[in-house]
């Protein structure tokens, strides 16, 4: 098994949330997990971003021209609702 270095500050931290042994390397370990699952859905996004922008600019629409349009869908929606 790997081992990883954690800078003293931060286990201390850690210590002082009241965890100790085998409960920080759990807490680390679920948090690696939670940052690696944050970096894939932050890499999707990007991916469906650039899936989008190339589509724009196929289209020949600007970002300028699709803000117009969404502005003016919600100032629709807004005035069917009535508010």
């Amino acid at each position: 098994m790997s081992q990883i270095q954690i800078p003293d500050t931060l286990l201390q931290q850690i210590e002082a949330a009241g965890l100790t042994g085998s409960a920080v390397d759990e807490f680390v370990q679920q948090a690696v997990c939670e940052k690696l699952n944050w970096e894939a859905r932050r890499e999707e996004f990007r991916r469906i971003s650039s899936r989008v922008r190339e589509a724009m600019h196929d289209k020949g629409l600007t970002e300028e021209e699709i803000l117009a349009d969404f502005d003016s869908f919600r100032h629709k929606m807004h005035e069917q609702s009535g508010e």
